[in-house]
């Protein structure tokens, strides 16, 4: 939890259908349900502004590790929402949200090119509801020149989807955000034979941004594939010009 006194830690926090981040948030975690996220508060107005208050939603696969926690929302009503549209869920209905520490503006990111690689997310669902599987993501971010490779895969009832970018540049990376639009998004089967396009948005979350939270949106045929992930440093390479 945020601490009162000192209004430490700060958090990032993203939803399956949100397109943006939302960051510096006092929080608290209810330790009865799976130690989800129960309250989100603005800390930039006095007093701070409520952005979120579970309610009466249940909690479906939460996942701790390090700096971040994803997880599910899903049947009931939240109390106080502007993270989403949808603040009642039924029990067959799930949105996906991932939190994060917000990373110290005094550290400077590293003059380096770092690769993420996927730690653990959400089930995807398919509007809301029908699962599939979170096969792989990776974030290349090179910190020198703000620019991001991705690629996301996942499978959505025995159709593969994969969505990718690369050299993408990221006016905001120096705000420990980033917004990646209209990704080139192709499948297996026929649910992008006309057209599919993935967003996917993100944060740095821990102090050396060792860590990124990430929420994806997949537009296709199906209708929209959506859910999110935490993903880990797992290598650092000295920067070196045109190197990607």
């Amino acid at each position: 939890d945020t601490d009162p006194l000192t209004g430490q830690p700060l958090y990032s926090v993203l939803t399956g259908s949100a397109y943006s981040t939302r960051t510096n948030l006092a929080a608290t975690f209810d330790p009865l349900r799976q130690g989800g996220v129960l309250t989100l508060g603005d800390t930039s107005t006095n007093p701070v502004t409520p952005v979120f208050d579970a309610g009466t939603l249940q909690y479906n696969g939460v996942t701790t590790t390090g700096s971040i926690s994803w997880g599910e929302f899903t049947n009931g009503t939240a109390a106080t929402n502007t993270l989403s549209s949808t603040s009642t869920l039924s029990a067959t209905q799930y949105e996906a949200y991932v939190v994060g520490v917000t990373p110290s503006p005094d550290v400077i990111p590293p003059s380096a090119i770092a690769r993420y690689s996927l730690l653990g997310g959400t089930t995807p669902r398919l509007n809301l509801s029908t699962g599939g599987t979170l096969d792989a993501f990776k974030i290349d971010v090179d910190f020198v020149r703000s620019t991001i490779d991705v690629r996301l895969d996942l499978t959505m009832s025995g159709e593969q989807f994969m969505a990718k970018g690369s050299d993408i540049f990221i006016e905001t990376l120096g705000q420990d955000v980033f917004d990646l639009s209209g990704l080139t998004t192709t499948s297996s089967g026929s649910s992008c034979f006309s057209f599919c396009y993935t967003n996917i948005s993100g944060f740095f979350a821990g102090a050396t941004r060792g860590q990124i939270g990430a929420a994806y949106n997949l537009n296709t045929g199906l209708g929209a594939i959506t859910g999110t992930a935490g993903l880990g440093q797992g290598s650092l390479a000295t920067y070196v010009s045109g190197s990607l």
